[in-house]
């Protein structure tokens, strides 16, 4: 083998492992093997009806830190969150969305005092991919909350609370919150644990006052510009040499097409645009119902989105884009999957 092959292969498994013991280190903030020392629980507090305690969780601005992991990769993010009732905001240096847990959530632009209405429902629930709202463990009447023992976090005694869920294929799963008791049963740690993913997520800087603008839309701001997509009826989809059984076709008021193949071995999404003659990769979210759900989860024949897409070329990147071959009642561009499969869009005739 190559000396230099060699250097790489070291250096990357080196890497590997440094990654892995930052990534323990970082779920290991608080401990949650059977080594964990927690102090034991009073008669009064364990009489606590712990599904209450987590279903009534106080309104709070705090700090947010989120750190997820599997068994090579990881990553995490923070930012500033604010809980009222059902309502919150959530805000970084990159974005600002205000929502309610479960239902429509809003992009907002402080510098133009506009919104978008485009970014989906925001359910919030448990698991190893994002951070959650505790408070959606008490939804289901079969999770069951038991009272584990206390623990000092930062200087808070906290109640460990253990929450299990039955769900099909998360038999191994554990979830563990942490309640500080000075700060009216506030859940300032959150872990969900699903071999091999792992998450935790914790609070500081935490605030139990929240004012009703935090999480409000300001009654100046105005909704973004959108259009309307419709579903190309009778449009029929060749994958390869095969005819499509599951897909979409919509165009938008312009003409541009967004396109995907459920029945792909990836259902990747596409943005045709046949003025250009060009194909491009886009968001599986770029198309939306009224509710805010991804329109190609859905039968719905009528989609919306905001006007970013119909930028000038100019202003766009060429890198990802591929050519379209246009026919009199078809358009034809290679799949993502490999350069020897392409997608035929076989359009109706026009009447």
């Amino acid at each position: 083998m190559h000396l230099s092959n060699m250097k790489k292969i070291l250096l990357t498994s080196i890497l590997l492992t440094l990654f892995q013991i930052l990534t323990f280190a970082q779920i290991s903030k608080v401990n949650v093997d059977d080594k964990e020392k927690l102090a034991p629980l009073t008669e009064k507090e364990k009489t606590i009806d712990y599904r209450e305690l987590v279903a009534n969780q106080p309104d709070f601005t705090a700090d947010l830190s989120y750190f997820r992991s599997e068994e090579f990769s990881g990553g995490g993010f923070d930012y500033k969150l604010s809980r009222k009732g059902n309502k919150y905001r959530k805000e970084s240096q990159y974005w600002l969305f205000v929502g309610e847990t479960g239902k429509q959530r809003y992009r907002v632009n402080p510098a133009a005092k506009l919104y978008s209405d485009l970014e989906g429902v925001d359910n919030e629930t448990a698991s190893t991919a994002a951070d959650f709202n505790p408070r959606t463990l008490t939804d289901n009447p079969n999770t069951t909350f038991t009272a584990l023992g206390k623990i000092m976090i930062d200087g808070h005694e906290c109640i460990k609370i253990e929450a299990k869920r039955q769900i099909k294929g998360r038999e191994n799963e554990k979830i563990y919150l942490y309640a500080a008791k000075d700060l009216k049963n506030l859940i300032i740690v959150a872990q969900v644990l699903n071999p091999p993913y792992a998450m935790i997520q914790r609070l500081n800087n935490i605030s139990l006052e929240v004012s009703d603008s935090l999480v409000n839309i300001p009654t100046d701001y105005k909704p973004i510009e959108k259009d309307i997509w419709h579903s190309v009826k009778n449009a029929k989809v060749m994958y390869g040499k095969k005819l499509s059984k599951d897909f979409g076709v919509f165009q938008s008021p312009t003409g541009e097409l967004f396109v995907w193949v459920i029945d792909a071995p990836y259902p990747w999404k596409y943005l045709v645009r046949p003025k250009e003659r060009t194909v491009e990769t886009a968001y599986q979210g770029m198309l939306l119902t009224q509710g805010g759900e991804f329109i190609w989860r859905t039968k719905e024949t009528e989609a919306v989105s905001d006007i970013g897409y119909r930028s000038e070329s100019k202003l766009r990147q060429k890198d990802g884009t591929k050519p379209l071959e246009i026919k009199s009642q078809s358009i034809k561009f290679q799949s993502n999957e490999s350069d020897d499969i392409w997608i035929e869009v076989i359009l109706p005739e026009n009447k």
